[in-house]
Formats: structure tokens, C-alpha cells, sequence
């Protein structure tokens, strides 16, 4: 089976056993779904990075936490920045600390927050995320946020090496779209919400086609393992 995304062509050999279970479905969701399998795996997600490299990963349980912290807060550019400034540029407000202090005696000692990452190894966890997230662009805020060096203590030190992703006034609804695609826009809370999902929606109706048509006398939707109240 052949079809094109973006003008590129994807070609997916399927075998029988999953030609006989996708039969009963329209032309366009195997289409949609072929082509989505093609796109995603030439991209790596940070999830699949965390795990495929976790023993090269270094303060791999900081840097994971820190990940998956950053998650629900990818669609919101100042909340990712207020996680930043919080947990993870201890080194950045320590020499904003350092530097105000500079020519007098310090009124106040230095420490980091509860949950903050030590500033000695602040650099280190930020370059490690940025390894994690680079090639998943549901992460554009914290993508870009790194590169730049960019916080509230004005100690900013920009990597040269990275090139900054676009963001514009499509980079919220483009995020979202993505997490929808992975199916990382769960769990949902009602069953409507569910069913707004194109493809949720076909193997429903094609469900319930084949129910109708073998005479069952109705179709029960059964949904695991996530529930959804009405």
C-alpha cells in the first residue's frame, strides 16, 4: 500500500493477518494511518530517547523527572519558562547572587530550592534534556529556552551551536495537533471527548456496522484501559 504525506511518498507492506483486520476500513484511515507510522519513525520522541539511551544519559533520573515535568506543560510557553527559572538555572541565580553581591557583604547565603537541581550540575542536566527533546517538536518552548540560555536571572549564555525553532502564532495549535497524533492527549474525561478523534471515531462506526450486520442486537463501546465518565 502507497500514499503521500507532504508530497513524500509512504509505502507500507502490511501482512494478511492485518490486511484481514484493517478490511473493513475506509481507504483514507489506512492511508492516514500507513503514512503516520512512515513519519513516526524517523522521528524519535523523548520518551523513546530516555529509554533507548538511558544508560548513556547522565543524572538519568534528574533529567527524566525533569522530562516528564515538562510534558503537560509543552503548549504553554511561560509555564515551561516559570519550570525553568524554578528548578533547573540554579547556576544562572547563583552568579545573578554572586554578582550582586559582588562589593559587599553578602546579607543572605545561597541554596538552592527544594526540588532544584544543584548548580553544579544545572548545565549538565540542561544540555542532557536538550539531547532528549531535540527531534520532538511538541517541546519547541523548552527546545528554544535551552538553546538560548534564556532566564529570569539575566545570565544568559546561548549555545551557538543550536539552531532555534520557529515560533509563531501556529506553534500552540501545531504542538497540540502533534500530541494528538502520539495519542498523548490522554487520558480523556468523557467519552464525547474520545470520539472527537478521527480515528477513534471510524473504528467506532465500522464497529458498529459490523454489529449491525451480524444482528447482535446493539454495540457496547468498551474502552481500556483508560475510563471516561459521562
Amino acid at each position: 500500500m502507497s500514499c503521500t504525506l507532504n508530497n513524500q511518498s509512504c509505502q507500507i507492506d502490511w501482512c494478511d493477518s492485518t490486511k484481514d483486520c484493517l478490511g473493513n476500513y475506509s481507504l483514507k484511515f489506512i492511508r492516514s494511518l500507513s503514512c503516520r507510522i512512515r513519519e513516526y519513525e524517523s522521528v524519535m520522541r523523548a520518551k523513546e530517547y530516555l529509554e533507548i539511551n538511558k544508560k548513556k544519559i547522565y543524572h538519568y533520573d534528574l533529567v527524566k523527572k525533569a522530562v516528564y515535568d515538562l510534558y503537560p506543560l509543552r503548549n504553554n510557553k511561560i509555564q515551561t519558562e516559570v519550570y525553568f527559572n524554578r528548578y533547573l538555572f540554579a547556576d544562572a541565580r547563583y552568579r545573578s547572587h554572586e554578582q550582586f553581591y559582588a562589593d559587599k557583604p553578602p546579607s543572605t547565603i545561597f541554596n538552592e530550592r527544594e526540588y532544584e537541581v544543584e548548580r553544579s550540575i544545572a548545565h549538565k542536566i540542561r544540555m542532557e534534556i536538550l539531547n532528549v527533546i531535540s527531534e520532538d517538536d511538541t517541546f519547541i518552548f523548552a527546545y528554544n529556552i535551552i538553546a538560548l540560555g534564556a532566564n529570569k536571572y539575566g545570565d544568559y549564555h546561548r549555545i551557538m551551536t543550536c539552531n532555534l525553532k520557529e515560533e509563531n502564532l501556529n506553534t500552540i495549535p501545531g504542538i497540540e495537533q502533534v500530541c494528538k497524533e502520539y495519542k498523548e492527549d490522554y487520558p480523556k474525561t468523557s467519552l464525547a471527548d474520545y470520539l472527537l478523534d478521527d480515528d477513534n471515531r471510524e473504528v467506532l462506526t465500522v464497529k458498529d456496522a459490523t454489529c449491525r450486520k451480524t444482528r447482535t442486537g446493539g454495540f457496547v463501546l468498551s474502552i481500556k484501559p483508560m475510563r471516561y465518565s459521562t
